[in-house]
Order: C-alpha cells, then structure tokens, then sequence
C-alpha cells in the first residue's frame, strides 16, 4: 500500500495463516498450509477490506512472491497456477472474478527458456473517490462490520499489469518493495493510472446516482476500446499491442551513476588528539550487475580540511533505478551511514546524463550520541563510457582476491608440510 507520492504506507505478509498488517480487520486469510495437498493443490486467498484501509492509501499492489532460495523452479512452475482478484459488494454478495493470470498457459508448459520468476505483480488499485454509505448499500449495514451510512468508503478502480519482476527471493518484501515502488511511481506517469490520478476525484459524502446522475469519468487518452492500458505488455492480451512494455525493459536495463564524496559537513563525537576518516560506498540492493564492487575513498587527516581531492576517482556503479547506495563513514570514535534511494533524488533521470545533483546526506548510527552529515555530487553518466573503467576496476579487484587466496593457500601448505613428518622406516 502506497499514498500519492509512492511512498511506504503498509503491507499485508501472509505467513503460516498470520496477518502482519498495522490496520485491525484489514484483510483475512484462508489460512492453508502453501502449497496444500501436493496432489490436489491449493487455493490459498486474502479477503481484502477496502473500507478499513487507510486515509493516506492511494494505490495498493497486488502480487506474490516466490521465497524459495535456491534450485531450478520458480513461482511458475507449479502446474495450472494462476492468480486472480475477485471482488463482492452489498449490492453483489457473491464473489465476480474481476482478472485472472494464468501463470504457465499450455503453450508454455515445459519451455526451458521461461525465466525463473521470483515476484508477480497481478495489478494495481488505484484510489479513485470516496462514495457515502448510501451509495453502498440500499438494505442496511451488518452490524459486525461496524459501518454507517453516514461513513464514506473509499472507491478503489482496478488495473492489470502481469508482469515478472528481478527480485531476490531471499529478501522477501524488503526486497521486492523499491521496485514495487518504483514500477507505481512509473506507472503514475502515463496510462491509464495516469489518467485516473490526474482526474478530479470525488467529493467526500458524494455518493453515486445523485442527482439522478451517476457521476462518470472521462476516459484518458490511453484508454483505447479493448479496455486495456498503453502500459500492459503482450501477456495479457494481443489487443494490447504485444510489444514489451516500455517500463518493462527500464525495470531491467542498467544505468551509470557516478558518486563524488565532497566534503564531510559535521561528525561526532571526535577524539579531541586524532582525526582520521573515510567514506566507503556500494550498491545496497545488489544492482544486479556482478561488475559492481565497493568503493574507498581517500582518507583526510586534517580536522581544519574537511574537503575532498576534486581530481580524486569517483565511485562509479551500474544500476537500476530502484537500487540504492550505501555510503558508510569510518572515523577512529564513531562510525554511520546513510542511503541514498536513486529513485526518491529528484530530478536525477529527468536531468539525463551529465546533470550533477548535490546532496547533504545525514548518517545514523546505533549510538544515541552520533552525529554526522556528508555532501554528495550524484549524476548520471554514460553506460558505454564507464563500461571500460568498470571492469578494469572489477580485473584490478578479482586479480588481488585471487593473490590473496593464493598467499592463503601457500601458508597452509607451508603449515602442512611443516607438520607432516614421514616414517623413519619409509
């Protein structure tokens, strides 16, 4: 669950039958053992209650993940696997499959080449207005359920997206939520999302048929007459357009991002005879690229000079757009870090390549006496102009591990042979 500017409001973890969600009566789980009976299958399902999500709620994803950490099956293998979002109302208490994705179609069923996919993002629920208990239901409210026609509920409208997503398993929703955010804050910008967040939505207590009119929305320019969006790839429908979706091909494609460290603004607590510093820095979320290594800067021994060497190398990493950097201060009395989150930097994809943007990152630390603050320059540089320098750093850093694990391997031959004693009568 996102509020408007795709920021972390909460989530819904279903584990063993346990809802770990911050919002009592939110959702409800089925509650069987994943994946059930292994001859059968199972139908494991979430209740969703949209009239008891939060105020700030304006888009919720729906998706699974895949948390198996290793061998050569993914979320898709399991046979006839599908996902699908139903939805009940007053008005209709039985449940309407509103869509449904078939994980391993017939067609596709033993292809070797289908990707191991970790994370599904089913689609979106978009916030669209808010209707008044009227416009709900015209027979009366249950009285376990707690509501009132006086009360207003939030009116959710639904996207599909069905599209795979490079997660890591093993990091469950700490891994999958900044590209989460990253494919709403995308999404957001075009389509028909964009269609629905920049319309005017309805008033509170407005309730539907008022008037004698039902209120209607003007549909966006990329709503086109097989009611698909412009954003939907081929999976869903050939209608569609059957071309990988632009924001598809962002999710994985690589980006060069050069980190400069200019000036250490503030640390303490500091040791009142020495002084001693430096930053190292590194892709946080993997980056997906094996390319990237840790970065070192150069150390500053003056306490007067708290500047950098602008001519120093600068600490380049390839990237995607929801990856994020690390940058931890070492100093002889304290220690901390900070992320910086590529894609909360405003302004640093929409500058292009070249556009230099200047950040003052706090650092944390687990003592309550820390503090500190480091300036930044970030900007986004040219793939193909720091390929080469990458992987010359990446050579310079493999061949150093490899002399160092020879260095390792020789002393313990040396160890060996130093304690091996043969037999007198041999």
């Amino acid at each position: 669950m996102l509020d408007e500017s795709c920021r972390y409001v909460d989530h819904i973890d279903v584990r063993e039958g346990r809802r770990r969600t911050r919002v009592a009566n939110l959702a409800r789980h089925s509650g069987d053992p994943f994946p059930g009976d292994p001859f059968r299958g199972d139908v494991e399902f979430i209740d969703l209650q949209l009239s008891h999500a939060p105020s700030e709620v304006r888009m919720i994803l729906l998706g699974a993940i895949y948390v198996r950490s290793h061998g050569k099956r993914s979320i898709v293998h399991p046979p006839n696997s599908y996902l699908r979002l139903q939805n009940r109302t007053w008005r209709r208490p039985i449940a309407f499959e509103v869509d449904r994705w078939e994980l391993n179609p017939e067609e596709e069923r033993g292809n070797s080449k289908t990707p191991l996919a970790c994370a599904l993002l089913l689609g979106m629920l978009v916030h669209t207005g808010n209707t008044a208990g009227e416009g709900i239901s015209s027979g009366g409210f249950p009285a376990e359920e707690g509501l009132s026609p006086a009360r207003t509920t939030p009116v959710f409208e639904f996207i599909p997206v069905h599209q795979q997503m490079p997660v890591d398993p093993r990091k469950s929703v700490s891994g999958v939520l900044p590209l989460v955010q990253w494919a709403a804050a995308y999404l957001s910008r075009r389509g028909r999302l964009a269609g629905l967040l920049r319309s005017p939505a309805r008033t509170e207590g407005e309730t539907e048929g008022e008037g004698g009119e039902t209120p209607t929305r003007e549909l966006p320019v990329a709503f086109d007459s097989h009611g698909g969006v412009d954003f939907v790839d081929g999976c869903v429908s050939p209608e569609v357009g059957g071309f990988p979706a632009d924001w598809q091909a962002r999710l994985t494609a690589p980006f060069a991002v050069e980190l400069r460290v200019v000036e250490l603004l503030s640390v303490r607590p500091r040791m009142p005879d020495r002084f001693r510093c430096h930053v190292e820095a590194w892709v946080y979320s993997g980056g997906g690229s094996a390319l990237n290594r840790g970065f070192k800067s150069a150390f500053l021994g003056n306490a007067e000079n708290l500047l950098w060497d602008p001519d120093a190398e600068p600490a380049v990493f390839l990237v995607h757009m929801f990856d994020r950097l690390r940058v931890f201060l070492y100093e002889h009395a304290a220690g901390g870090y900070g992320d910086v989150d590529l894609l909360r930097i405003p302004g640093l994809w929409q500058a292009g390549e070249g556009g230099v943007i200047e950040l003052v990152l706090p650092l944390v630390s687990g003592s309550p006496l820390f503090e500190g603050k480091i300036r930044l320059h970030l900007r986004q540089v040219p793939v193909k102009s720091v390929y080469p320098q990458i992987r010359k750093r990446w050579k310079r850093v493999m061949k150093r591990q490899a002399a160092h694990h020879e260095e390792i391997q020789r002393r313990e031959d040396q160890r060996h042979n130093r304690a091996f004693h043969l037999c007198t009568m041999m």
